[in-house]
């Protein structure tokens, strides 16, 4: 009884110091105030080539719900992006405000949520901690975190998705895709991995993956359907012109550093696979393991698909966070036991 009780103190400590980091990171970019001289490196400076546009757009679109504006203010894609925007209208703040809130608070959701599937898949619970802390403090959490974008719900719903899949939990995982697609469609990364997940486990696939692909183009469509008459600049279309328009070293260095110390332990890993597979006091299931690559993969293909049809920053590799965070542990546990000398 007395170790329960330790045990939960321990962890309502550690939750406690999972806030106030997210604080400590979320704060200095909160609203897009840029304290002191982040201001001149974030984003008070590229007002004028639209990067500020998406926070904007959402921001008229909690104007729109609340009666405030027009429906012909709404713009695609964002208008295909509603439940941030809906989630933000039931607060009593500033829309600017309301957003970011409901951002802190999935990003807050999402370190924990990302503790108990690391510790799903056998982390330890140093290790498991260690992988929220990776999430949180790190650079696409202090630049997009709490800015006006809808990213950050992106990431929950995709850290949700992927543990609701490797415990089997299909209905909650087809939910997850509906409602993720409600706030950004990079949700269907999860289709491809969900479906790579079942058929390496030797699992009845087929009517699984039709549901999660049924989902979500049936939401697509409705969502279509509903907001059929919003213009704006279509992310389908590539053009050599974006490209060109993309090689900004603004623009790619924030690719790489959003790639980050997780993407870079994950290549690392990648690289030493065999080693630190067979050095792993529990061995994982390969079809984890090529699922968590697989998202990595999508991610990074997402990113260069930006490029060609999009104002490219590393929000398009941020989803990669959920996928890479287990691999780069992986690494760090190999590093530990390599320098200790248990191998």
């Amino acid at each position: 009884m007395e170790r329960t009780t330790l045990n939960i103190q321990i962890k309502i400590v550690w939750f406690l110091l999972l806030t106030a980091s997210l604080l400590l990171v979320c704060m200095p970019r909160f609203n897009r105030h840029d304290w002191g001289p982040i201001g001149r490196l974030t984003g008070k400076d590229d007002q004028s080539t639209g990067m500020g546009n998406d926070s904007a757009r959402y921001i008229t679109y909690v104007h729109y719900l609340r009666g405030n504006a027009r429906f012909d203010d709404l713009r695609f894609p964002s208008a295909y992006r509603p439940l941030v925007p809906m989630l933000a209208m039931l607060l009593p703040f500033e829309a600017m405000t309301s957003i970011n809130i409901v951002n802190f608070l999935s990003l807050l959701t999402t370190a924990i949520l990302l503790y108990h599937l690391l510790y799903f898949i056998g982390f330890s619970f140093h290790y498991a901690i260690l992988g929220s802390f990776m999430f949180i403090v790190s650079f696409p959490t202090f630049y997009y975190g709490t800015v006006g974008y809808v990213d950050p719900v992106l990431i929950l719903f995709l850290t949700m998705g992927l543990y609701f899949l490797f415990k089997k939990k299909w209905a909650y995982l087809i939910l997850t895709v509906m409602f993720g697609y409600l706030v950004k469609e990079t949700i269907v990364i999860l289709i491809p991995v969900s479906v790579t997940f079942l058929i390496l486990n030797r699992e009845p696939w087929k009517l699984k993956s039709a549901m999660l692909l049924i989902v979500y183009l049936s939401t697509m469509l409705f969502l279509r359907f509903i907001f059929r008459d919003v213009t704006g600049t279509s992310y389908l279309q590539i053009s050599l012109r974006s490209f060109l328009s993309n090689l900004r070293v603004r623009a790619l260095l924030s690719v790489v550093l959003t790639f980050g110390i997780p993407g870079l332990l994950s290549i690392f890993f990648l690289l030493r696979y065999p080693v630190i597979f067979n050095g792993m006091n529990k061995p994982v299931p390969f079809s984890l393991l090529f699922s968590l690559v697989e998202g990595i993969l999508l991610s990074m293909a997402l990113s260069c698909y930006s490029m060609f049809s999009a104002h490219t920053d590393g929000r398009f590799i941020w989803p990669s966070y959920p996928f890479s965070i287990p691999l780069s542990l992986w690494a760090l546990e190999h590093l530990k036991s390599r320098r200790t000398g248990y191998i």
